[in-house]
C-alpha cells in the first residue's frame, strides 16, 4: 500500500506482529493489522473511534481463506475435491442464511466461548463471504494477477511462475457453470 501511494516505507518503524494488542491500546504502536472478523472486534470495543484503513479502499484486493491442494491430489482425487468444495460452499450458504445457529455451532470450536463475539464475527464475515458481485467462492484472474504482482514486488516469491497455472476454476465451473 505504501508503494502504491508513493510513500517511503523507510520512514516507518516496522515491528514484528504480536497478537497482544496491549501495546496498541497503550499507544506504544500507532498501527496494527486486524482481521474484520477477528481481532478488529475487541479493538472496536476498546477504541470505538479507531481509524480503520481498508486496503481495498486503496486498490489492494487479496483473496484470503483459500482452499489449496497440490496438482497430483487434484488429478487423483478430483471427485473428493469437488465434493469438499460443494460441502464448503453449502456450509457458507447455510451460515449466511442461519447466522444465529452458525454462531452457536461455532462456539463448540472457538477458543473464546462468547456467543455475542461469535455472532459479531459471523456478521462481519457475511460481506466477505458473499460480496453480491459473484457467486460464493468465485475468483477473478485480475485479483490473482494483482496478488502475484504485490508478492513479486515485495520480494516474497522465491521464483516467477504463471499465475494462471497456480489456481483452477474447474471445480467452481462444474458447480456454478461458466462465469456467474
Amino acid at each position: 500500500m505504501f508503494s502504491k501511494l508513493g510513500l517511503d516505507i523507510e520512514q516507518v518503524n516496522i515491528i514484528d506482529y504480536d497478537y497482544d494488542l496491549a501495546p496498541f491500546y497503550a499507544g506504544e504502536i500507532d498501527v496494527t493489522p486486524a482481521f474484520a472478523a477477528g481481532s478488529l472486534m475487541p479493538i472496536k470495543e476498546q477504541v470505538p473511534d479507531v481509524n480503520l484503513i481498508w486496503p481495498i479502499d486503496y486498490g489492494i484486493y487479496l483473496y484470503a481463506d483459500t482452499l489449496f491442494a497440490d496438482e497430483e491430489f487434484i488429478q487423483n482425487q478430483s471427485d473428493l475435491v469437488l465434493r469438499f468444495l460443494r460441502a464448503t460452499l453449502r456450509g457458507h450458504v447455510y451460515a449466511l442464511e442461519n447466522t444465529q445457529e452458525a454462531a452457536q455451532i461455532s462456539l463448540s470450536y472457538a477458543d473464546v466461548k462468547d456467543l455475542e463475539l461469535q455472532q459479531n464475527m459471523i456478521e462481519a464475515s457475511l460481506p466477505l463471504i458473499y460480496t453480491g458481485e459473484d457467486e460464493i467462492g468465485w475468483m477473478k484472474n485480475s485479483v490473482w494477477q494483482g496478488m502475484y504482482h504485490i508478492l513479486s514486488e515485495q520480494g516474497l516469491l522465491e521464483k516467477e511462475f504463471n499465475i494462471k497455472e497456480a489456481y483452477t476454476m474447474q471445480f467452481l465451473e462444474l458447480i456454478y457453470g461458466d462465469s456467474p
